[in-house]
């Protein structure tokens, strides 16, 4: 299958509206934290650091979205859509570092298609509203039987590595997400798992921190 051009597109008029589009149970397993705990990693060196509730507990909430998809003869269709999601984030004082986690219903272009996507961000806060030192874990967790979005997209589902075993600073993880970069200021990698959530990471300084215990 190839990407459908705005002259393939059949024109709809007015508005279409999706109503509320849920997220799958499997997408829902994500999602790791109360946004009450905190939690505590530890370096080669036995040095610890925490990560404490950034905006508060877990949120679950419904946003309204709309958007729109050019359709033959240059004209727009135009949808929206309530899309369920949940939120947390946590701050780390010590290394100028938080997270935002997010679990939300997402639409594709150019069809209007519906997935789940998961999405860590850790990076240090920003002033200006740019954030150049972010690393981020991203898994499409359902397509919501769009099968016909890995046609679309072959590179759809790439935006993260996953290993069932590995073992960071002699701690054993299981089913483990992972995301590395490389460069100049940057964070080097970041690890998450639905069980316990952000397991490790790497700050700006190349430091490997794991996750010692939750309080």
């Amino acid at each position: 299958m190839t990407l459908p051009s705005a002259n393939e597109v059949e024109c709809i008029m007015g508005l279409t509206d999706f109503d509320t589009v849920w997220l799958d149970p499997i997408s829902i397993e994500f999602v790791s934290y109360t946004g009450e705990e905190t939690m505590v990693f530890k370096n080669a060196l036995g040095h610890e650091v925490k990560f404490e509730p950034l905006y508060g507990a877990l949120k679950h909430s419904f946003y309204n979205d709309e958007f729109e998809i050019p359709c033959m003869g240059g004209d727009t269709n135009y949808y929206e859509f309530n899309r369920d999601q949940f939120a947390v984030s946590k701050k780390c004082e010590a290394l100028n570092l938080q997270f935002f986690l997010n679990v939300y219903t997402q639409y594709s272009y150019p069809m209007p298609l519906f997935f789940d996507q998961f999405s860590l961000l850790l990076h240090t806060p920003t002033m200006d509203q740019i954030i150049d030192t972010a690393i981020s874990v991203r898994v499409v967790t359902s397509l919501k039987g769009n099968g016909e979005l890995l046609d679309l997209y072959p590179n759809f589902t790439d935006t993260y590595k996953f290993t069932p075993d590995t073992t960071l600073l002699q701690v054993n993880f299981h089913n483990v997400y992972f995301s590395t970069k490389s460069g100049m200021d940057l964070l080097p990698s970041l690890f998450y798992t639905k069980e316990l959530g952000m397991v490790a990471f790497q700050d700006l300084d190349g430091m490997m921190w794991v996750l010692d215990r939750i309080e």
